[in-house]
């Protein structure tokens, strides 16, 4: 149905991505192009939120392109938060981590807006102390 992605502060330091009903790996892949111009655009680390709490059921293949997704990263992207309540999500998650430990690196789960944001906070304060 919809993939849709907005700044959630005026900085443009967090891109949240709101994935709403049904919606396909062709629904994403152009808005996700779209997103890595706009997140280039920016001469600081960028985070991303991925909010599927309005997803009806995540498409084919997404391990496959979940790795896809980690592995084209631009440069100045942090962490990646995955929004979700979802078991098969999280359990999925799991998958990826084991079989592609890059991911571990780029993507983390939360349950809420806030809990997202404060993963986001901590990734933040690690950076600015190396």
């Amino acid at each position: 149905m919809s993939v849709e992605i907005t700044w959630i502060d005026e900085e443009k330091t967090i891109m949240k991505y709101d994935m709403i009903g049904t919606w396909s790996w062709d629904d994403f892949y152009p808005v996700y192009d779209r997103a890595i111009v706009e997140e280039k655009a920016q001469n600081h680390t960028v985070y991303i939120v991925v909010d599927l709490r309005q997803s009806k059921s995540m498409p084919p293949n997404m391990l496959t392109h979940v790795k896809n997704i980690s592995d084209h990263q631009p440069d100045n992207v942090g962490v990646n938060v995955i929004i979700s309540n979802n078991r098969f999500i999280k359990m999925m998650f799991d998958i990826a981590v084991r079989m592609h430990s890059k991911i571990a690196h780029y993507f983390q789960i939360a349950h809420t807006l806030d809990d997202a944001i404060g993963l986001i906070q901590t990734a933040k304060q690690r950076e600015t102390q190396f």
